[in-house]
């Protein structure tokens, strides 16, 4: 009888398991990447929540669905576009050079034609394809959580009818603030990718009010691009605005920890630092590696693809800088070190387990450029950092490093072995930047969830009550009414006519008192007379 209940009961447990599990799709970009390892890491905390989540992704990193860690995880919807390797390779190597050419917005504005066509091809496999549309229409989908960074997708909950949940995988960018109905301030809200600090000076300030209303940003720019790409497939246009105005929430990749505050909507959900996780045991060479250095520890390295350009001139530069410290120092690079290199001292690898390297007890520092998952996870395990950025939201970061008072940041184009020892020394020797870094640590992991539960959380308030609630009237209204120029005008023009009555009745009176007064000086003039 016991038991019977007990399969009773089991089976109605796995029945309501069944009936909440939802379908719920992931797109973070071409399936590769720090963008797409922040959908990935939703993804995964949804399936162990017992939903079935679909990772979209192109065809280009088809090998991303063979990989054990994602393969037994997410069914995949890959897109039929297929390139090369090498073509991969060169896509992911061109950002890098124009990163380290100092001049990266003029790079990318002499490549526009070619990333068009990419953006083109890469639109007509995610939406012209009645195969790939399909196999999604038969996935019988209740949600989208699509990274807007990356155009094409924004399109699909539109094609497919269905409703949708954006994740930011940077801080809150200007242009997606003020679409979301988050009000935003060029007063106190340094602009995307300044890096200007907290508190801006006056020329600061002008060139923020620049950057944010008058300058279109990067998201602005390729919305731009999806509106001409559907122009040129005879596909009616639908606005970035409507867009992101039929989002049900965003999930933002920042958290007000270390973020500088600013106010935001109630549909906007900060979950920053949604990668970090516990560190894992570290593979048994490199452990030995690590242990070697004794008291003086580890410093790591690492400045992910942009690695590759980097001149032989400046490795040899970060290699003198090594030499003269006593740390050991873990190094993410696929180039061979120079002749002489002691290599007893400098370990390089072409791929690091970074969370794990930064929650070892011997990690003293890490040299980055300041990605925004490996902010959050130098946050999460308090190590301080010498940031070295290169482009758009890295120069945020760096910011906030120095705000906190966590770490340094040194310019990439200016870099000498010199520069690189005391900006190494200093956050080594004083010890006030690793006290700050475990002061934030320890603010940030004053939660209740973790970040990917808070965000999965979110993903299934929204599936079981929507999220018309949470959202602001502010992205229903005009340009004009949002910043309230219609009432504006209307007060104006009511005070005109005020002031416009009140002088012709102040011009008549006067006109009345001149002639009543002239008749009288006329009268007395008579009787004088």
């Amino acid at each position: 009888m016991a038991l019977k209940v007990y399969l009773s009961l089991l089976f109605g447990v796995l029945i309501t398991a069944i009936a909440e599990a939802s379908n719920i799709a992931i797109s973070g970009g071409p399936g590769q990447g720090s963008h797409f390892a922040v959908a990935a890491s939703l993804g995964e905390e949804l399936v162990r929540r017992g939903h079935n989540v679909t990772a979209i992704i192109s065809g280009e990193a088809i090998a991303t669905s063979t990989e054990k860690r994602y393969s037994n995880l997410f069914h995949f919807a890959i897109t039929n576009r297929r390139i090369s390797e090498e073509e991969v390779k060169e896509k992911v190597d061109f950002l890098a050079r124009a990163a380290v050419s100092g001049n990266f917005w003029g790079e990318l504005m002499k490549n526009m034609e070619t990333m068009q066509e990419e953006l083109y091809k890469d639109c007509d496999a995610l939406l012209i394809d009645d195969d790939f549309v399909n196999s999604l229409v038969d996935a019988n989908l209740d949600l989208l959580i699509i990274d807007p960074y990356f155009g094409c997708q924004n399109l699909l909950p539109v094609i497919l009818k269905k409703p949708v949940i954006f994740t930011i995988p940077t801080h809150l960018e200007e242009y997606l603030g003020s679409s979301f109905g988050s009000p935003i301030n060029a007063a106190i809200h340094p602009s995307f990718g300044s890096g200007f600090p907290r508190r801006m000076t006056f020329w600061q300030r002008l060139r923020n009010f620049i950057q944010i209303n008058i300058i279109p940003s990067f998201v602005a720019m390729q919305s731009k691009g999806l509106q001409e790409y559907l122009s040129s497939r005879n596909i009616s246009p639908v606005s970035s605005s409507e867009i992101f105005s039929r989002a049900e929430l965003f999930l933002v990749n920042m958290d007000f920890a270390v973020e500088f505050p600013l106010p935001i909507s109630p549909n906007v959900i900060p979950v920053g630092g949604i990668t970090t996780k516990p560190a894992k045991q570290l593979e048994q060479n490199l452990e030995e590696f690590v242990q070697s250095s004794g008291e003086d520890g580890v410093i790591i390295f690492s400045m992910g693809s942009y690695a590759t350009f980097m001149k032989e001139e400046l490795i040899q530069d970060f290699v003198t800088a090594f030499s003269r410290l006593r740390q050991k120092v873990i190094w993410k690079s696929t180039r061979d070190l120079p002749e002489g290199t002691d290599q007893t001292k400098i370990k390089t690898m072409h791929w690091l387990p970074q969370n794990d390297l930064l929650g070892h007890s011997k990690t003293k520092l890490i040299i980055y450029q300041g990605g925004n998952n490996g902010f959050y996870e130098t946050v999460y395990h308090g190590v301080p950092s010498v940031v070295i950025p290169l482009l758009m939201d890295q120069y945020d970061v760096a910011s906030r490093t120095v705000h906190h008072g966590m770490g340094v940041e040194l310019d990439y184009h200016t870099l000498n072995a010199d520069k690189i020892e005391d900006a190494m020394r200093t956050v080594l020797r004083n010890s006030s930047y690793k006290e700050n870094a475990a002061r934030i640590s320890s603010m940030y992991g004053h939660r209740t969830m973790r970040p990917v539960e808070k965000a999965a959380f979110w993903v299934e308030h929204v599936i079981q009550y929507g999220g018309t609630h949470l959202k602001s009237v502010a992205v229903e209204l005009t340009w004009y009414q949002y910043h309230q120029i219609d009432i504006i005008l209307s007060l104006a023009i009511i005070l005109a006519i005020i002031f416009a009555i009140l002088f012709f009745v102040f011009r008549l009176t006067a006109r009345l008192i001149c002639n009543v007064f002239r008749r009288n000086i006329k009268a007395d003039a008579k009787k004088t007379d």
